[in-house]
């Protein structure tokens, strides 16, 4: 079991149709439907536009990834977007494997990815 639990803080934007999600630590097995279960809340309330700001990421598994690839088809689906801030190199090379660069908005600027969800 991974030792390194992953923490999610939710908060909305002011206009209160985006989210954004905090993460910090893992995003591996032990830790998917954590993260499901938080995005798929948000689906329910008719939510479609996310950022997550990944800073306190270390690692990413492609289960992980099965979930944000998912998250952001629906996303698409349904007139939103996610946009992934401060990944680190070594988490944004799993983002660049996966050939997921141009799929996902990938920034480093919080008031970039903030203006990217109003635009949405």
């Amino acid at each position: 079991m991974s030792t390194y639990k992953l923490r999610i803080r939710e908060e909305l934007t002011d206009d209160k149709k985006a989210v954004i999600f905090v993460l910090d630590g893992q995003l591996d097995t032990y830790s998917f439907e954590l993260l499901n279960t938080a995005i798929q809340s948000h689906f329910e309330e008719k939510r479609f536009r996310f950022l997550f700001d990944i800073t306190g990421v270390d690692y990413v598994s492609s289960t992980c990834m099965g979930v944000l690839m998912a998250a952001l088809s629906t996303s698409v689906d349904n007139g939103g977007l996610i946009v992934i801030l401060n990944a680190a190199p070594k988490v944004r090379v799993v983002f660049e494997l996966f050939g997921l660069t141009e799929m996902f908005t990938l920034t480093t600027d919080r008031q970039v990815a903030l203006a990217k969800l109003k635009s949405a």
